[in-house]
């Protein structure tokens, strides 16, 4: 193998090991560490979710009128086609049911989306900001929260790396 070929695997090595990483550290949020709150409600796509001790989880907070949350969405969808043995669930902080239901449209998701009517899940997850997200572990603790300053690839390396230590 030349240097040049030499140098290309080593790049795309690194690339790939960087990708794969350890997440960035989480935005603040006070949930951090603590017990995730637990949820039953009905999705806007007519079925009941709840809250699944157990499984790694991805909470997903957004609405129509904010336009970060419009470009993660399709990245989250992604990610959910990418990974397997992690529950997403979308929270919708939208007013009217049919705003949720254009989103779930326009961006083909295949996880639920609930609609937060009166910003109770929100609340009860602390987020302030959209758009945020949460990755609950395992065992039911809030692993990391991501917030509008995050990289875009941060909430796939946070899901892999809470995937890979629950697995131990």
């Amino acid at each position: 193998m030349d240097a040049r070929n030499r140098f290309a695997a080593g790049l795309i090595f690194l690339l790939g090991c960087a990708s794969a990483g350890p997440p960035p550290p989480s935005s603040p949020n006070p949930l951090l560490g603590k017990a995730a709150p637990e949820f039953r409600r009905a999705s806007v796509q007519g079925e009941t979710i709840a809250s699944t001790p157990g499984h790694v989880m991805v909470v997903e907070f957004f609405a129509r009128w904010c336009l970060p949350c419009q470009k993660r969405l399709p990245a989250v969808e992604k990610l959910r086609g990418d990974v397997s043995g992690v529950t997403f669930v979308g929270i919708s902080l939208d007013e009217r049911i049919q705003d949720a239901l254009v989103q779930v449209k326009a961006y083909h998701l295949g996880f639920p989306v609930i609609l937060d009517v009166g910003r109770v899940l929100s609340g009860r997850f602390r987020v302030t900001e959209l758009p945020a997200v949460i990755v609950v572990g395992k065992d039911g603790r809030v692993a990391w929260f991501g917030g509008p300053e995050q990289p875009e690839d941060a909430l796939r390396r946070a899901v892999i790396t809470a995937a890979r230590s629950d697995s131990r």
